[in-house]
């Protein structure tokens, strides 16, 4: 595999080696220069193939291609004009060099003109051939190459920035949940507090009471009946009191759920993400169960609006009108040809039915989810 790769990464260098030997093999051939030079144009001929082996190896690419002129040169000076032909290879190593572009590989057919008449079209020929590899393999398969470079960083930009998205949710659903229970445990203190403050020093006396009267019960009746009498009292007393603590405390927990909301529209607007909570009607009256539902949906689909919608504004509306609420969540992103119920959607689904809801889903201009909750036998928590 490795191998395969390589030879993908190099197969021009060798191709260029290939056609360098083959131009020399038919050059002294046709020209018959080893039995008028000898040796001598064999080592000339020699430079010149190591020069083209080491352009296709070094960086310094302009100093071989000098090199590759030198050793030409010396060849058509101390052979015959034919070798001129290795100028066609130099030609579009230029080309190549400069980025000249497509019309810098005709240059190298207008040689074939200087070498003279005899073998002009076999050597226009080859030259041709020769500028059509160069051509194919710098216009069209690095291009390529770097089209397939660019859109490899590209995808890996994209994952990268999913990625980072991805993360960034989970820390802001992290720290969402830390601040809800923060919030829920502050509460439970004061509520605790609250409690102990009104209902201990009551309790506390009604037990010493009774105590007292258990000590009584035979010596002193008429006192006993009285001191169970402002016991029950006081307990009585206690009871109204847990009632009205309960009922004090109720209008919080909507607080809180509205609390949640607005935290999450802050959320968006951080992203870059208008986001608009509208409430509308009481919603005091809104039983906790249904805003348990509605907070979790709705985290559900602004998420899912930022992760696929790009959308860049996101509408939460609750409204209690007569014995029903409803909970509308919508963007202005692409929407979708079908809606298809994921994890996600289904989830939704699933904790509308558990509390005996309607949902719906609307995709003709962006992305709806509409929640309906019946509130006719309901009792307020």
């Amino acid at each position: 595999m490795r191998m395969k790769e390589n030879f993908r990464g190099n197969y021009f260098l060798l191709l260029r080696i290939i056609v360098a030997a083959l131009f020399e093999i038919y050059l002294l051939i046709t020209t018959k220069a080893l039995n008028k030079g000898g040796y001598v144009v064999l080592f000339e001929a020699a430079c010149f193939f190591s020069v083209v082996v080491l352009h296709g190896l070094w960086e310094t690419k302009k100093v071989c291609l000098l090199a590759e002129i030198v050793t030409a040169g010396i060849l058509c000076i101390t052979t015959e004009q034919s070798f001129i032909l290795l100028f066609g290879i130099v030609s579009l190593d230029i080309v190549q060099i400069y980025s000249l572009g497509m019309f810098g590989y005709v240059l190298p057919l207008g040689i074939s003109f200087f070498i003279g008449t005899e073998n002009f079209g076999q050597n226009f020929l080859v030259l041709t051939l020769v500028s059509f590899l160069y051509f194919q393999h710098n216009e069209i398969i690095l291009s390529y190459r770097k089209q397939i470079k660019e859109e490899e960083n590209s995808e890996l930009s994209l994952k990268r920035d999913i990625k980072q998205k991805e993360e960034n949710y989970r820390q802001n659903m992290h720290n969402n949940i830390l601040r809800t229970e923060n919030a829920l445990l502050e509460e439970r203190a004061r509520l605790s507090q609250m409690l102990h403050d009104k209902l201990g020093h009551n309790i506390n006396g009604s037990i010493y009471q009774l105590e007292a009267c258990k000590v009584l019960l035979e010596s002193d009746t008429t006192r006993v009946e009285k001191m169970i009498q402002a016991v029950i009292d006081n307990l009585r007393s206690g009871m109204d009191e847990i009632r009205l603590i309960l009922r004090n405390e109720q209008p919080k927990k909507h607080k809180l759920a509205i609390q949640e909301l607005q935290n999450l529209c802050r959320e968006c607007e951080e992203k870059g993400i208008t986001c608009t909570l509208q409430m509308k009607g009481e919603m005091e009256q809104i039983p906790q169960t249904y805003l348990e539902v509605i907070l979790d949906n709705s985290f559900e689909a602004v998420s899912n609006a930022l992760k696929y919608a790009a959308c860049t504004k996101i509408t939460i509306e609750i409204v209690k009108w007569n014995q029903f609420a409803q909970c509308r969540i919508s963007d202005n992103g692409v929407g979708c040809g079908e809606i298809i119920e994921g994890m996600g959607l289904s989830g939704m689904r699933q904790r509308m039915r558990n509390v005996g809801g309607i949902l719906e889903f609307e995709s003709e201009i962006g992305f709806v989810v509409k929640m309906l909750f019946p509130l006719k036998g309901e009792d307020d928590e």
